[in-house]
């Protein structure tokens, strides 16, 4: 965590902080593309959970970061 770049920790870090999931049909419900940044290493936002959004979601896409060079290349 210390190598990734402060501004881009605090954005997800606040975004976490007011995150509180709808029931899973009103997820189901969103018909626009969505995509889904994951990364394998974030014990407060578990694998399972992008997953079953992805799942849930029927447009949307899934990317995982496992290292620290995946997780720099998003935006």
């Amino acid at each position: 965590m210390r190598s990734t770049d402060p501004l881009r920790r605090a954005r997800i870090f606040r975004g976490a902080a007011v995150a509180d999931f709808p029931q899973p049909d009103a997820i189901a419900a969103l018909n626009q593309p969505t995509l889904i940044l994951a990364w394998t290493g974030d014990a407060g936002h578990p694998m399972a959970t992008a997953e079953r959004l992805a799942e849930l979601m029927p447009h949307a896409t899934l990317h995982a970061a496992s290292t620290l060079a995946q997780l720099q290349q998003w935006t």
